[in-house]
C-alpha cells in the first residue's frame, strides 16, 4: 500500500498495488519501473490498467518516457498501408515501406469445454504496443461479418517487453466462442481524450 498524506494529515492519495499480472511484471526485478498512464487524467491509482511498465529498463526519474501523437493521424507517408497513428500505437518503424509484421495483432485459440461440458474456442489477441504512447486507448473488437464491430470482454493475460520501447501484450476473451461461429478481432486504436 502506497498513501500520500497532506499536510492535514489527510490521504491525498492512498492505493494498494502488486507486482503479478494483470499488474506490469517487467516492474518487478527486470529493471523496469511502474508508470503512471495519462497522469493528468487522474486515473484510479488501484486498477493495473492504470500502469504500465516503463519504455526503458531503469525508467526516467523526474521525468516522463511518454510521447504525444502529431500530425496526420489518417496519413500514409511510408505507403505500407498503415496510417501513422497505428504506426505510433503500436510502435512500428515509420519509414520503413515494407510490410511490418511487427505491427500485425495475431490471434490465436484453445478448444476448452464450455459449463456444460462442451467444446468452446477460448480466444486470444497478441499486438505490440508502443510503451510511450498513454495517449492512445487499445480497444479488441469482434464481428461476424467485418462490418459491425462490438467491444470483446477480454482479460489481460500477460505483457513481455521488447527492449525498445515497446511490448507485445496477450488478451483472452472472456466469452467462449462456440465451436461452428466464425469470429473476426481487431484492435481498434483512438486518441485519449
Amino acid at each position: 500500500e502506497i498513501a500520500l498524506i497532506d499536510a492535514l494529515g489527510l490521504a491525498a492519495r492512498r492505493f494498494t498495488y502488486n507486482d503479478v499480472a494483470p499488474w506490469p511484471t517487467a516492474a518487478d526485478g527486470a529493471g523496469y519501473t511502474l508508470v503512471l498512464i495519462a497522469p493528468e487524467t487522474s486515473p484510479d491509482h488501484s486498477l493495473p490498467e492504470s500502469w504500465r511498465s516503463s519504455a526503458l529498463p531503469n525508467g526516467s526519474p523526474g521525468t516522463t518516457d511518454a510521447d504525444i501523437f502529431s500530425g496526420d493521424p489518417l496519413a500514409d507517408l511510408d505507403g505500407d498501408g498503415l496510417t501513422t497513428f497505428w504506426e505510433y500505437a503500436s510502435g512500428s518503424i515509420l519509414g520503413d515501406a515494407g510490410a511490418s509484421p511487427e505491427s500485425t495483432p495475431t490471434v490465436s485459440n484453445q478448444v476448452l469445454l464450455d459449463d456444460l461440458g462442451q467444446p468452446a474456442e477460448d480466444l486470444t489477441i497478441s499486438f505490440r504496443r508502443n510503451l510511450r504512447a498513454d495517449d492512445v486507448l487499445y480497444e479488441v473488437q469482434q464481428s461476424s461479418s467485418l462490418l459491425n464491430w462490438t467491444s470483446l470482454q477480454t482479460k489481460f493475460v500477460t505483457s513481455l517487453p521488447n527492449g525498445d520501447g515497446t511490448e507485445n501484450v496477450t488478451f483472452r476473451s472472456l466469452t467462449p466462442i462456440p465451436g461452428a461461429t466464425i469470429q473476426f478481432l481487431r484492435v481498434k486504436v483512438s486518441a485519449r481524450p
